[in-house]
């Protein structure tokens, strides 16, 4: 055990010493561009937008002949019955309403009786999208304001919309507010419990710092950059405001000191971190 604590410890030490001798840096700009924000919401039907196509005989059902997630037209064939009432060897029950399949209300091998409901559809113009955003976002957002969405089925693709209300506040402590968004027409194979994942894009107040994920060390229940100057290095404590995929937006935290045009590790900070901190201690 002690040869393998050893050898950690070599690691560390080694790694520690690499990146002193060859710090990556970059220089430091307060974006005043903007940013974007990422949010995650439901499919939700609006009221009446939900039509339950119901059986017209009594059969038993042989095959389905739709998909959910599947758009339809009335006349489009839905499920196809055999034996079928009134004598008839087999028959097909047909759709009344254009829309999309949202769910199938029976199976092969079921019997259905006139009246009995067989296929949900609805009607993808009577679709929202209802979006969960932190709470402290919701100052920079406002009815009208341009988002992009993509659904589970069509990761690559996305789809325009706009919100259409910011909902009311439930609590004064809420972290989270609700956005209904205008309805977008949902790509073949959606489902209606899909994730739906959105864009929007809001300002900076610029004090915001655009950094790689790597520049950012966590210690001691906090965030840090660390700066580089002549004098050597400092941590600062930041707040971590969004992130994306490889990078994070930061902002000094209160009483912090950074500057656009200082320096900053772009990685290993961690490495850093112990000693800096623990230094200033004692």
């Amino acid at each position: 055990m002690k040869r393998i604590a050893l050898l950690v410890s070599i690691f560390f030490s080694a790694t520690f010493a690499n990146a002193a001798d060859k710090p990556a840096v970059i220089k430091l700009e307060f974006s005043t561009k903007k940013r974007t924000i990422q949010a995650l919401g439901r499919i939700m039907p609006n009221v009446g937008s939900m039509q339950v196509e119901r059986a017209d005989k009594k059969g038993r059902v042989q095959s389905v002949a739709v998909k959910i997630g599947q758009y339809v037209n009335v006349g489009a064939p839905l499920l196809r019955l055999s034996p079928c009432g009134e004598g008839k060897a087999e028959c097909s029950l047909a759709a009344t309403h254009d829309g999309m399949v949202s769910e199938i209300l029976t199976t092969p091998g079921a019997d259905v009786d006139a009246g009995d409901g067989i296929v949900n559809i609805v009607n993808p113009k009577g679709i929202s999208i209802r979006l969960d955003v932190p709470a402290k976002y919701v100052k920079f957002l406002s009815s009208g304001q341009r988002v992009l969405v993509h659904f589970a089925q069509t990761p690559g693709k996305k789809f325009e919309t706009k919100i259409l209300e910011i909902l009311p506040a439930l609590g004064s402590g809420e972290l989270t507010r609700g956005l209904r968004l205008e309805p977008v027409l949902p790509p073949v194979g959606t489902h209606l419990d899909t994730l739906v994942n959105a864009e929007i894009s809001i300002p900076t107040d610029g004090t915001e710092i655009r950094v790689p994920s790597t520049a950012v060390g966590f210690y001691g229940g906090r965030h840090f950059l660390v700066k580089k100057s002549d004098a050597g290095f400092e941590a600062v404590p930041v707040q971590i405001l969004s992130e994306s995929t490889d990078s994070l937006y930061v902002r000094p935290a209160p009483q912090a000191h950074i500057e656009s045009g200082e320096w900053v590790l772009s990685k290993g900070a961690i490495y850093y971190l112990p000693r800096l901190l623990e230094e200033k201690t004692e």
